[in-house]
């Protein structure tokens, strides 16, 4: 309601009245208001746009009709900031453990958070020194490179998760959460070693599998995926 708000005021110290206020070319006035003397940003600009739009649609009934020609704001052209070899080097050398075997993956393989902390051991190809992204965005698969810098520390890295795997269903819990409905298409998968998240939490955690009914304790892995 704030650009409505906005509006009805440049309307009133313009006509002093509304009678002229639900009309396409006095949105597209204040439009080219914002853009002109108040210097708004395109996505502000936009903003107000899409409120007046939905608002005399929905409460005044009143269709604005075509508005291409109203003056837009000028989205700008930035350029990104980009950290040098010896600037990336110095970051990745201060975060150590599994957050900085999480962001150096990341970073090698140019994967998003999300990606890189739902990988699971099965997802690492250390013959074609491949890594294998399931489900990423727009719901699609693809292969990146794998950084052959950090082939021993994951090697090491999935030694310890398969130990705690193990330990993990020894104690009869320690079972993964499968995406859609592979756990009942496949009942075994979720306690193999392969399909073991790479980057879980310490602790396994009591929840409910969607395919399932009953809950027990699950890996968790360091994201809210899958």
């Amino acid at each position: 309601m704030g650009w409505v708000e906005a509006y009805c005021r440049y309307c009133a110290q313009r006509e002093g009245a509304d009678q002229t206020a639900l009309s396409a070319d006095r949105v597209r006035d204040f439009l080219a208001y914002l853009a002109i003397q108040r210097r708004v940003s395109a996505s502000t600009q936009n903003q107000a746009f899409n409120s007046l739009l939905t608002f005399f649609r929905l409460v005044g009934n009143v269709d604005l009709g075509d508005l291409k020609n109203t003056v837009r704001a000028r989205k700008r052209t930035t350029l990104p900031v980009v950290f040098s070899v010896d600037e990336v080097r110095n970051i990745l050398a201060q975060v150590q453990g599994t957050a900085g075997l999480i962001l150096k993956i990341i970073y090698g393989g140019g994967l998003r958070v999300n990606e890189g902390c739902c990988l699971r051991i099965k997802d690492i190809d250390f013959d074609q020194h491949l890594i294998h992204v399931r489900d990423g965005k727009g719901g699609k698969d693809r292969t990146t490179l794998l950084a052959a810098t950090l082939v021993d520390d994951l090697r090491a890295h999935i030694a310890r998760v398969l130990a705690r795997h193990d330990g993990d269903l020894a104690a009869g819990h320690g079972a993964v959460l499968l995406p859609d409905a592979l756990a009942v298409k496949y009942p075994g998968a979720a306690t193999e070693k392969a399909c073991s998240t790479f980057f879980r939490r310490q602790r396994c955690r009591s929840t409910r599998d969607p395919g399932s009914s009953a809950g027990t304790m699950f890996q968790i892995p360091r994201c809210s995926g899958r």
